[in-house]
């Protein structure tokens, strides 16, 4: 939706907003027009910034009290910021040596998933103490979630809804379009089909199955359609494959923000770090994203993220396999310069655990 704003508002609205924001994740204090009038950046007088202000409270980019009170940055606010506004800063000499360091750790261990876990609990600590928020780190399974179960559901002729049920229980649907109509005995063979290879042959089903293909010729119809969905089930139990193994640190820096100082905040911190589900949840939904990924308040499917951003981004063990880095912190966080953390200290990461996996340990 902050997209929709771009070609909407003013250059001016525009600046006078990233103004907002920095100023409000320097002080954490509403932004008063008269603050922005001194700085030397905005060439308006307090008159004008106060009614541009105005509009940007209008249209819901900004949050105040009433009228004549400062403004703060609204969820959409932020959004715009980020996609939009902002401008990446390069780290200083002593952050940049923090994350290199990360290729210093020695590989003296007998085991290399041991290995691995010391340079992810290091790599954690780096992003902890630089960026003062709470981190995290999501490792990647080595495996693909053996697949229970396939059912097809026609919702239409050519519309479907594929709901599988991995082995680990977690539940899941996929929309499926087929290329021309499937008709209720078509569906039911299908379903049939899959899920005798399932019982079968287990985590071999999908190669199985396609060689039963090649001489099964009552089933030559409906091959494309077969194929097209245990590739897309195969490919989805890998997005899926979060290991519940979390790395989750840094609750006191949170604990130590202005932004929740009350008591109910507090247990919302709590409620997080106790139960990693929640989490979890909420980065397998960012898992599919292999570049840097932001999610801002309201975004969360839960509401219990409503006052937290995520700053997140996959790095990889391989093509097919990926984890989750990042840093959850309050809104009002230094998104410039954590940004800049967050995807060195993950090149940096890929770039070491690839050559621990070339290397024999």
């Amino acid at each position: 939706m902050a997209d929709l704003y771009f070609f909407m508002i003013s250059e001016r609205k525009k600046i006078i907003l990233k103004s907002i924001v920095d100023e409000f994740i320097n002080t954490g204090e509403p932004v008063a027009s008269r603050i922005l009038s001194k700085k030397n950046e905005l060439n308006f007088s307090s008159a004008t910034i106060r009614n541009e202000m105005a509009e940007l409270a209008e249209i819901g980019l900004i949050e105040r009290s009433h009228s004549y009170s400062g403004g703060i940055p609204s969820d959409i606010g932020y959004r715009f910021y980020v996609d939009n506004l902002l401008d990446v800063i390069e780290l200083n000499d002593i952050e940049t040596n923090s994350i290199e360091r990360i290729t210093s750790i020695s590989p003296f261990f007998q085991k290399k998933d041991v290995f691995i876990r010391e340079i992810l609990n290091y790599s954690l600590s780096v992003i902890n103490r630089l960026s003062d928020q709470a981190t995290f780190i999501f490792e990647p399974g080595d495996r693909i979630i053996p697949v229970k179960n396939i059912k097809l559901v026609k919702i239409s002729e050519c519309v479907h809804v594929i709901i599988y049920q991995l082995n680990n229980n977690i539940i899941e649907n996929k929309l499926f379009f087929s290329e021309y109509a499937l008709n209720n005995s078509m569906v039911e063979k299908i379903n049939n089909f899959i899920n005798y290879h399932i019982k079968e042959y287990g985590s071999n089903f999908v190669s199985e199955l396609k060689k039963t293909l090649l001489t099964n010729n009552g089933m030559f119809n409906l091959k494309k359609e077969i194929i097209s969905i245990t590739e897309l089930v195969q490919s989805e139990s890998k997005l899926s494959n979060i290991d519940n193994r979390a790395l989750i640190s840094g609750m006191k820096n949170l604990l130590k923000k202005p932004e929740f100082e009350n008591i109910e905040k507090v247990r919302k911190i709590l409620d997080i770090f106790e139960n990693t589900e929640v989490l979890q949840k909420e980065i397998k939904n960012l898992i599919e994203f292999r570049n840097l990924h932001i999610k801002i308040g309201a975004e969360f499917d839960n509401s219990i993220f409503n006052d937290f951003s995520i700053i997140g981004i996959s790095y990889c063990f391989n093509a097919e396999n990926k984890g989750f880095i990042g840093v959850l912190g309050p809104k009002r966080m230094e998104y410039r310069r954590i940004i800049s953390i967050v995807k060195n200290t993950s090149m940096k990461l890929s770039e070491l655990i690839s050559e621990v996996n070339l290397a024999k340990i």
